[in-house]
C-alpha cells in the first residue's frame, strides 16, 4: 500500500505472514518463523518475508499480517455490534475515518 512517502507505505502480507511473530520471532527474538499453513518451501516463505521487510526499511509493523487478531491493538479500530474488528491501516489525506 503506497503512502504519500516511502516512510508512509505498508505491505499487505496476505497469507505469507499470519501474525507479527512470523516476522519478529517468538518474544521478539528476531528469528523469522514461516507460517504454519504455508505451502511449499519454508525457505522461500522466509525469503519472501525478508523481501517484505526490505520494502519497508525492516520495520515489521509496516507489514500487515491479515490474520493477526492483535491488529486492532496496533492500528485505529472499532468493534461492530457483532463484535468484529474494523481496523484502519492508513487514512488518505483529507479522507474521513470510519473507525
Amino acid at each position: 500500500m503506497r503512502g504519500e512517502s516511502e516512510a508512509d507505505s505498508f505491505v499487505i502480507a496476505g497469507d505469507n505472514v499470519d501474525v507479527y511473530e512470523n516476522l519478529t520471532g517468538i518474544d521478539g527474538n528476531g528469528l523469522m518463523i514461516p507460517g504454519g499453513w504455508g505451502a511449499g518451501s519454508p525457505l522461500k516463505i522466509i525469503l519472501a518475508m525478508d523481501q517484505m521487510l526490505e520494502t519497508v526499511d525492516r520495520d515489521p509493523y509496516r507489514i500487515v499480517p491479515m490474520h493477526d487478531t492483535n491488529l486492532p491493538d496496533k492500528f485505529p479500530s472499532r468493534r461492530t455490534a457483532a463484535g468484529n474488528a474494523v481496523t484502519q491501516i492508513r487514512l488518505a489525506t483529507g479522507a474521513t475515518s470510519y473507525v
